[in-house]
């Protein structure tokens, strides 16, 4: 990581390394419904993260740029298994951020469940109806080192809509 605390000065700045990320396991396909184009609909995002986390940690998921940044008009964002606490979900330019849960030791009995309502899918292109991935991390709060990541967790095909040809 460079550090670009001198921007105007290639002098005195400094690398840092970091261990690669650990992975990220996928326990089921994200489940999208409806699948539609540009249909509001709802992520659920199942996954069992390889190293525990701890107060102060978060997840991030990142949508792709085909997404509108806000991801929705309103978004709602809950978990159905594996977190506790006072969770809560930030949006900001295609990234959701779930913080606030206690500590969490992955288990394939509890994994982690998030639920995203209202969600608009991205318009399909009709050369390529398949989206870019889907990007889930974990990480400490305010830092920019993955703890776990899977930089594909999800691509899926959305469906066009329905057109109405006359004859």
């Amino acid at each position: 990581i460079l550090d670009e605390t001198d921007t105007t000065s290639l002098s005195l700045r400094t690398f840092s390394t970091t261990f690669k990320a650990s992975p990220i396991t996928m326990m089921k396909d994200i489940v999208v419904d409806p699948r539609n184009e540009a249909e509001v609909a709802t992520y659920s995002f199942s996954f069992l993260p390889t190293t525990p986390l701890e107060q102060g940690s978060q997840i991030v998921i990142k949508f792709p740029i085909v997404y509108d940044r806000n991801l929705g008009r309103s978004l709602i964002c809950l978990t159905a298994g594996g977190l506790v606490g006072s969770i809560s979900c930030i949006v900001s330019n295609r990234f959701v951020y779930v913080r606030n849960f206690e500590s969490y030791v992955p288990s394939s009995d509890q994994p982690i469940v998030i639920l995203l309502y209202g969600v608009v899918n991205p318009n399909v292109d009709p050369l390529n109806p398949y989206t870019p991935s889907i990007q889930i991390s974990t990480s400490i709060i305010g830092s920019n080192v993955f703890i776990d990541l899977n930089a594909e967790a999800v691509s899926y095909t959305h469906l066009t809509l329905p057109t109405i040809y006359s004859v």
